[in-house]
């Protein structure tokens, strides 16, 4: 009887952990391409959330710089004013890089392959890390001239 029960068990966790193996298998073979593509999004959005607030304050600032021009020009503080257009049009580039890349963007529907898909999000990357360049290029210009807190120029 013993002998029946051990085998029992025996056979009761072989079919258990067959079953757990093979459930392993199925995630282990998880498409490969709707990996990349995952991660491709993942990879674009998380640079856009990354310099989201810095396009925020930038526009923040070009009103600060424009109040600037303003008093400067009543002064006729030239090398001031021409400054101050300097740090504002640096800051307009700014604000457009972020707008062109959010206006343009167009995630993907869950219907298209994730070749074409991957394909988009690449070129995606390439012009979200381009827009993040011109875009920290300037802010840290612009820092030169007026005060405004930004994330990712310090």
């Amino acid at each position: 009887m013993m002998t029946f029960n051990f085998k029992l068990i025996f056979l009761s966790l072989s079919a258990i952990f067959f079953l757990l193996s093979c459930d392993n298998t199925a995630q282990q073979k998880e498409d490969p391409l709707a990996k990349e593509r995952a991660t491709l999004k993942d990879e674009v959005m998380a640079i856009h959330d990354e310099m989201m607030p810095d396009w925020r304050a930038s526009s923040k600032a070009q009103t600060q710089l424009e109040k600037m021009i303003t008093s400067a020009t009543e002064k006729h503080d030239l090398p001031n004013v021409e400054k101050y257009q300097t740090a504002h049009q640096q800051l307009e580039v700014v604000y457009k890089e972020m707008k062109d890349w959010m206006e343009q963007y167009r995630s993907p529907s869950a219907e298209t392959s994730n070749e074409d898909a991957i394909s988009y999000f690449k070129d995606q990357k390439v012009k979200v890390v381009k827009m993040k360049e011109i875009m920290v290029e300037n802010l840290k210009e612009a820092k030169k001239v007026v005060d405004f807190k930004t994330t990712s120029v310090k």
